[in-house]
């Protein structure tokens, strides 16, 4: 839907406290009542707040419009007023006036900003390059401060693309666009942990994790702070080469197939993926091809929390100035949340052997579903179905035996999930997933009907959200 909503009547910009104004001039009118976006289910309009003169927008969204009884204006509502803190977190968009309800419509008012990050990166000249290493790690601490401090307060955006990171007139990036969002219920007990699980299937297909992808099919529910993970992986790898990895993460994609096998047998996913078309890693720092890798792997339990992701080395202490300022931001979920000192037990201990059990196991599975699929799947001539820029590389047929590519997969995947279950084990801001829970890609079921003929990398385009 992108149908254009009337502008606010007067008695609705009364009680919000702000006035209509012309776009801009980039948009060619001088007219308050002409929208400055419209797209979704919501229209935008630029005003000013009539107290202080503050520039702000006005969303206007019709209030039953979803499917399923998925009601994004709900949502938006209730996550922008969680995640609203003293002082207010920079890295998320600020509601400027409570909002309002009124004749099948809801009215926000937010802080009004300049761009879209995904306009600064075409501006650059995607898809022939990125936006420069600087500006990426710029960009990126930032949309990772505020996800961080989302999840903090039991919140997942499930949208999280290039569209959705907005940029202040002063660089500052911000969150926007909360209506798909996962936010769980606060706990009774401060010693309970969020419910961050969800089986549905939200987001933009070209950011999507894998595991959102399968749970259309009725796959088991799935981690959405580890979705967001992976989204955000997405936006990192597009910023800093001016393309996606995968157009989507199923088996619609050949590539996605392929990056599955190249996991499973412990290859970086960057150069995987420069393979393909035949770039090279050389311009990209080593430590940023670490963070996209392990962002990027297809096993969420395998992938780092927020807070893992803000202590890489590539931010070159910017994430840990984030963390240490995380505290800083406080409501009534964060107070109630506040942590208590607690002994460690012998029950702590057998959790994480537990959990590491589980990490091997599924390390295991995976190898055993990649023998299979190889042994499986009919024998095809690459070179005649994909032209020579997006041939990948062949496997080597070397001495690696499959003791030695078992072994490869658990030491990969439990190199990334060692300290993700001490953090989880440790942490009041995750939830406990049992095994029946979780979802573990198993690879035999991404069988990819798809030809791997093209002509290049994935494009950057505008996504629209699923619901």
């Amino acid at each position: 839907m992108n149908k254009t909503l009337p502008a606010p009547s007067a008695d609705v910009l009364r009680a919000l406290g702000v006035t209509l104004v012309a776009p801009g001039p980039a948009h060619h009118t001088s007219s308050p009542l002409t929208p400055l976006k419209t797209g979704g289910f919501k229209t935008v309009y630029a005003g000013k707040l009539d107290s202080t003169q503050e520039e702000v927008v006005v969303t206007v969204e019709v209030v039953q419009h979803c499917p399923h009884h998925f009601e994004t204006h709900a949502v938006e509502q209730a996550i922008t007023e969680r995640i609203a803190t003293e002082p207010p977190h920079p890295n998320v968009v600020a509601l400027k006036a409570p909002p309002l309800e009124r004749d099948g419509k809801l009215y926000m008012v937010l802080e009004r900003c300049a761009q879209e990050v995904f306009d600064v990166l075409i501006d650059a000249g995607a898809p022939a390059r990125g936006v420069g290493e600087s500006t990426v790690r710029d960009y990126f601490v930032q949309a990772a401060a505020g996800l961080l401090h989302m999840h903090t307060l039991g919140v997942a955006h499930r949208d999280i693309k290039l569209e959705n990171m907005l940029l202040t007139k002063a660089g500052v990036v911000k969150l926007i666009d909360f209506g798909l969002g996962h936010m769980a219920a606060v706990p009774a007990s401060s010693d309970d942990l969020f419910d961050m699980a969800s089986d549905r299937e939200l987001g933009s297909r070209a950011y999507q994790a894998p595991e959102v992808r399968e749970a259309a099919k009725g796959a088991t529910r799935y981690d959405t702070r580890a979705a967001d993970v992976w989204s955000l992986g997405v936006c990192l790898f597009a910023l800093a080469t001016g393309y996606w990895p995968l157009r989507e993460a199923s088996s619609n994609d050949w590539r996605f197939k392929k990056l599955i096998e190249a996991q499973a047998k412990g290859a970086s996913s960057c150069e995987t993926i420069f393979g393909w078309y035949k770039r090279s890693t050389s311009d990209t720092a080593p430590e940023l091809r670490e963070l996209i890798d392990c962002m990027l792997l297809v096993e969420p339990l395998a992938r780092p929390t927020m807070k893992q992701v803000l202590e890489a080395s590539w931010l070159q202490g910017a994430g840990n100035l984030i963390l240490e300022a995380q505290p800083r931001y406080e409501n009534e979920v964060t107070r109630a949340r506040a942590p208590k000192a607690a002994p460690k037990t012998a029950t702590d201990a057998s959790e994480r052997l537990y959990f590491q059990a589980l990490v091997l196991d599924c390390a295991d599975v995976a190898f055993d579903n990649v023998q299979r699929a190889e042994e499986t799947q009919s024998p095809r001539s690459e070179e005649a179905q994909s032209p020579p820029l997006l041939e990948a590389p062949s496997p080597q047929d070397d001495d690696n035996d499959d003791d030695k590519n078992r072994g490869d997969l658990r030491q990969q995947l439990f190199r990334g999930c060692h300290d993700k279950a001490v953090e989880w084990e440790e942490s009041s801001s995750h939830s406990t997933f049992s095994s029946a829970d979780s979802t573990h890609i198993k690879l035999s079921s991404y069988q990819s009907s798809s030809s791997s003929a093209g002509s290049g990398p994935p494009m950057i385009c505008r996504q629209a959200f699923t619901l």
